[in-house]
């Protein structure tokens, strides 16, 4: 026995640090992923920072520049209609139609227009110079046109219009010109800025690109590092937890051995006794009592036995009565709840048989109601509280032990299923054994089992094994021939 408990105490060392191991955070890859998402999302955000400006030089063209040329150009034209309907105004002299004097009009009225809409155009600060030029330049104009309309058409018209009207026109002209380049040129600034810009975004989002997908990449092998190092982890954790089971199993065995013929000799004397002498009457029950536990304790060891003997593999056809079982149980610890004040309630239990051994199962529930016993007492509510609930599926059969104790982290609640696992903040004793016994039988029979915890609260223990099947007509009928 000593030399198995220090295999246990090694294994439940080693089994630590490897569970330290596998649960520590994975900083680096971690990190790396951070890395990852901030670095495209850096990328993207400077890369939009970098292209507002495009959008800025986009609609300065769209909006200001192009419309400001299409203005100038529209002037010019209408300046070029305008010298030649003077010039015909001249050449037709007194007789000239009423068309021609209206065409003047009608074509300065459009020069002027198009220049003001010119104007409440957003222009360069070189166009802002030049435009009051232009502007002095159209008075002129107007001026040498209005000389021409009310000058003799003769020798007199001739003259104003070569010495007044065409140099007006020209300069009008020119000027408008020059404010048609200086527009042009405000339209190649904004492109070429647009295609500076552009070039800058390019080439950052570039840079930023390759370095996203160099962190990506440094990232990927941190994460397959770790894979990796989690799968040799995991099948490390794999061999432990079979060393674990087959020491759990030789240790079962042992015990049920050592406690074996102890129990024996209990039995020998209690019957002994209650042979050779007359018991009072108030001492029978808990005569009685006494040896009811000491055939529920036989049949756990046979059980302990049997499931150490087997591996694991449970017996075929093996069959036990839930309700006669549970009561069996149920007489043993209540005066155990009685001593620590606790309120057991049980829901009335269907008349069920469990394809298991009735020592299997009385050591699942004695170990689950124990465990609610030892730390129900731990919990703040009050009053203490287990309860036992007992439903019937279709092929199984669903049973829950409840308390209202302080309840299991989240992260424990897998963990305290293994052998010799113990919450850390409990102030009861043991040696981790009773639940995982517990896994191994029920997983033994085909069944399964859980908890649902809510911290400070309490927990649901719960186990679900299958219905025994019908007795086979062979079976039935040497029991009755029996």
């Amino acid at each position: 026995m000593p030399s198995a408990r220090r295999s246990l105490r090694v294994h439940l060392t080693a089994g630590s640090r490897v569970d330290e191991i596998a649960l520590r955070p994975s900083y680096p890859v971690v990190l790396g992923m951070v890395l990852v998402v901030l670095s495209f999302a850096a990328s993207l955000s400077y890369s939009h920072f970098l292209l507002q400006p495009i959008d800025e030089q986009a609609l300065a063209i769209a909006e200001n520049a192009v419309p400001s040329m299409q203005h100038l150009v529209n002037m010019r034209v209408e300046l070029a209609h305008l010298g030649k309907s003077v010039r015909d105004l001249v050449a037709a002299g007194g007789a000239a139609p009423d068309p021609i004097i209206l065409g003047i009009d009608a074509t300065r009225e459009r020069i002027e227009s198009e220049f003001h809409l010119y104007r409440d155009l957003p222009i360069s600060s070189a166009e802002a110079q030049w435009a009051p030029i232009v502007d002095q330049r159209l008075a002129q104009l107007r001026n040498a046109t209005d000389r021409v309309r009310y000058a003799d058409r003769g020798a007199s018209g001739r003259d104003t219009l070569h010495e007044q009207f065409e140099p007006a026109l020209e300069q009008t002209d020119a000027a408008t010109g020059m404010l048609q380049r200086l527009s042009e040129t405000a339209a190649r600034v904004h492109a070429t800025r647009i295609l500076q810009t552009r070039k800058q975004a390019t080439f950052i989002a570039t840079l930023l690109g390759g370095a996203s997908l160099a962190i990506a990449f440094v990232t990927t092998f941190l994460v397959l590092w770790v894979l990796r190092t989690r799968a040799h982890i995991a099948q490390q954790y794999l061999q432990l937890q079979s060393e674990r089971n087959t020491e759990l199993e030789a240790f079962a065995g042992r015990v049920a051995h050592d406690l074996r013929d102890p129990l024996g000799a209990i039995a020998l004397q209690v019957l002994a006794v209650t042979r050779r002498h007359q018991l009072e009457p108030a001492l029978t029950p808990h005569f009685d009592a006494i040896d009811r536990q000491l055939e529920r304790m036989n049949q756990v060891i046979e059980a302990l036995l049997e499931f150490a003997r087997a591996g694991a593999v449970p017996v075929a056809d093996a069959r036990a009565d839930l309700t006669e079982v549970l009561n069996a149980v149920l007489a043993g610890i209540r005066p155990r709840l009685e001593a620590i004040k606790v309120e057991l309630t049980v829901t009335a239990v269907p008349a069920l048989e469990i394809a298991c051994t009735p020592g299997a199962l009385s050591s699942v529930l004695a170990n689950l109601l124990g465990n609610a016993a030892k730390f129900v007492v731990e919990g703040s509510e009050l009053p203490r509280r287990i309860a036992v609930r007992v439903s019937e599926e279709a092929h199984t059969a669903h049973v829950e032990v409840e308390d209202n104790g302080p309840g299991i982290p989240q992260e424990a609640e897998q963990r305290i299923f293994e052998p010799f696992r113990r919450l850390s903040t409990t102030r009861q004793s043991g040696f981790g054994l009773g639940l995982a016994t517990v896994k191994k039988i029920v997983e033994a029979y085909h069944g399964q089992l859980g908890v649902r915890s809510r911290p400070t609260k309490g927990s649901v223990f719960w186990f679900e094994l299958p219905k025994a099947g019908p007795i086979p007509e062979a079976h039935s009928m040497t029991s009755a021939g029996s």
